[in-house]
């Protein structure tokens, strides 16, 4: 539910952001269109740490009643990930919005769009903007390899004082969660540029002379871009299956996350397209609160399925990750041999993700 929210909480602050960059103030260049991630940024910032603030007081009084403030643990947990999500949206979103007017000099609408076209829209275009998807991804990869030597010198540390009998307080600089949520927005950058890339090349090239902002266009192009995102997923799995390192395996988590935004983003348009199509169907005088009940239709349709299989999948492969790296350790730890997780594996999936009761 916090991802949930937390979308939703991502394009409202798209939407108000985008509103701010189409103001007289800040549309006269990429600049100036820059100027309101700034400063929406460090609003959302300032909320965030005030939310910080509280949970660091309700963990100290829980830590004088000699309780162990997990309640407390997890709100911080699940809100962090929720928050990062929120600037995450909204910075890649916008940030791209910038890129696309400082290449094309015509600033796309608070829905990314460009209508009309004011510009000769070639070849040259798409391979820009898919080549600054490359870069962000590359740069986002890069941040994530230094992170993860920051982290493995934090942990030689923290064994070190826990040596001496200290108690290590886990905690997150500022500066740490923004670098962060700096890495999400990248990867999230990278999902756009290779979103609008594509639609530009629809455009330029009018493939089966369709609209590229019709239905069918969206949904063919989400399809194609689902079948190339299969392919990738599939061929980074089997990567990750003969590398066996934990660096490797971050990076390619960080890479599958930002194709499966990819598709998300794509299905995500032809569904918006489809509902502002049918929405004045549905009511002449009313067509944003049709278009807002279809939201709610199907969202309660989704919603069920999703808990009850994709979610229940997701936290059976947690456990045997889990499971697994225990046994790594405790094969590198002791030498005793690790227990085989794959036949556990197999198991779940010969019988359809495991028993609907529940169970964990």
């Amino acid at each position: 539910w916090c991802t949930l929210f937390g979308h939703i909480a991502g394009f409202s602050a798209i939407r108000f952001t985008g509103s701010l960059q189409q103001s007289n103030v800040f549309n006269g260049g990429p600049l100036l269109a820059a100027i309101p991630i700034v400063l929406v940024s460090a609003m959302l910032m300032c909320v965030f740490e005030g939310r910080a603030l509280i949970i660091r007081k309700i963990h100290e009084e829980a830590k004088k009643a000699n309780q162990p403030g997990l309640r407390a643990h997890l709100v911080a947990e699940f809100s962090e990930e929720a928050e990062n999500d929120i600037i995450a949206l909204m910075m890649s979103f916008t940030g791209v919005q910038v890129a696309r007017y400082a290449m094309t000099g015509q600033l796309p609408n608070s829905e990314g769009l460009e209508e009309p076209v004011l510009f000769d829209l070639g070849t040259y275009h798409v391979l820009a903007i898919w080549g600054l998807g490359v870069v962000f991804m590359v740069v986002s990869s890069l941040l994530l390899r230094i992170r993860m030597h920051i982290e493995e010198m934090e942990d030689k540390e923290e064994k070190e004082i826990q040596r001496t009998g200290h108690e290590v307080e886990e905690s997150e600089t500022f500066l740490q969660r923004f670098a962060g949520m700096c890495m999400t927005a990248l990867t999230m950058m990278f999902a756009w540029c290779i979103f609008w890339g594509t639609q530009w090349l629809w455009i330029s090239q009018g493939f089966l002379k369709l609209d590229a902002h019709s239905i069918r266009a969206q949904i063919i192009m989400a399809l194609c871009l689902s079948s190339c995102a299969f392919l990738l997923v599939w061929s980074l799995d089997k990567i990750n299956d003969r590398s066996q390192t934990k660096s490797m395996e971050r990076m390619v988590t960080a890479i599958v996350n930002a194709i499966s935004l990819l598709v998300g983003f794509a299905w995500e348009h032809s569904f918006d397209a489809s509902c502002t199509a049918v929405a004045p169907l549905l009511s002449h005088d009313y067509p944003r609160v049709a278009k807002f009940c279809i939201g709610l239709v199907v969202v309660t349709f989704l919603v069920v399925p999703w808990r009850r299989y994709i979610l229940q999948r997701a936290i059976q492969l947690e456990e045997l990750k889990k499971k697994r790296e225990e046994s790594v350790a405790a094969l590198t730890a002791k030498g005793t041999p690790p227990v085989d997780h794959l036949k556990e594996f197999r198991d779940i999936f010969s019988h359809g993700g495991g028993s609907d009761d529940g169970s964990r």
